[in-house]
């Protein structure tokens, strides 16, 4: 073995001096005979675990040091429990799973009572659950043309505070009422029902002066934001106008009455009473 591995090697060093003669010189290429050729590939059939040293340096010198890796641990390194091997040979513990954690519900304290969610809710079904609930509560009518009429459209305190019976809630109920416009035409009232108020809704333009009126004989004629607070108003008995000027844009409800009719009068008009006109219009300030 210690032979052969020295003819090799004496053999690639005649090699290496021959094709350096052949560089230096400006020699062309030596051909060798085929036999040498035929001799060489027997070499390496009978010695294939063989590689000559410039083979072992040039592998060595061609792989970057990242792979280079050891995917057994050494006798003087204890392994890590449970070991995990990644793509690259290298070893790492496997993650921990954390245990399930369970959610425990705190109990209410006695006589705790959760307010409901009544949003959304008719106003008759919401006034029932919080009677049931031993709640007290007060609503306020809010002009809202997006839930139906009686809608409860908001609420105080919100749904899931901690409270007890007795407590007060606050309901806010949406309501309808018909347009009204303001460009000075005639709006016809009718009466349609044995009682109550005629209610409209109309847009207003900030700082402008508006002129409201109406024949409507009965009760007074009053001007309301959108949550029914009464900014203005005149009693329908002495005057039948009054100018108003809205400090900021948007939506008012202008409301005529009480009034008061008998069922006898309301069946003889199957359309509804006629009740005069309301007029609103912007004030003409040339």
């Amino acid at each position: 073995m210690i032979a052969i591995r020295f003819i090799t090697h004496l053999a690639h060093m005649v090699g290496i001096r021959e094709r350096m003669e052949d560089r230096i010189l400006l020699r062309p290429a030596r051909q060798r005979p085929l036999g040498f050729y035929f001799l060489a590939l027997g070499f390496l059939i009978a010695t294939p675990a063989c590689s000559t040293v410039s083979d072992v340096r040039y592998a060595q010198d061609a792989a970057p040091e990242a792979s280079i890796t050891n995917p057994v641990p050494s006798k003087t390194t204890s392994p890590t429990a449970n070991p995990t091997s990644t793509s690259t040979g290298t070893l790492r513990p496997s993650p921990t799973i954390p245990p399930t954690s369970t959610v425990t519900e705190t109990p209410l304290p006695p006589g705790a009572i959760v307010i409901p969610e009544l949003i959304g809710m008719p106003y008759s079904q919401a006034r029932k659950l919080l009677l049931e609930l031993g709640f007290m509560f007060l609503f306020q009518d809010v002009l809202h043309l997006e839930y139906p009429h009686g809608t409860i459209i908001d609420q105080n305190p919100q749904p899931g505070v901690i409270g007890k019976k007795g407590d007060l809630v606050f309901l806010f109920r949406g309501f309808h009422a018909l347009q009204a416009y303001a460009g000075g035409a005639c709006i016809p009232l009718r009466l349609i029902t044995t009682g109550g108020r005629l209610l409209y809704w109309v847009e207003l333009i900030e700082d402008e002066r508006y002129t409201i009126k109406t024949d409507f004989d009965s009760g007074s004629t009053t001007i309301h934001d959108y949550r029914m607070v009464v900014l203005k108003s005149f009693d329908n008995a002495s005057k039948d106008t009054m100018t108003y000027s809205p400090e900021t844009p948007g939506y008012y409800v202008i409301s005529l009455g009480p009034y008061s009719i008998s069922d006898d009068t309301l069946k003889d008009n199957p359309g509804g009473v006629p009740a005069g006109c309301l007029w609103i219009s912007p004030v003409d300030e040339g």
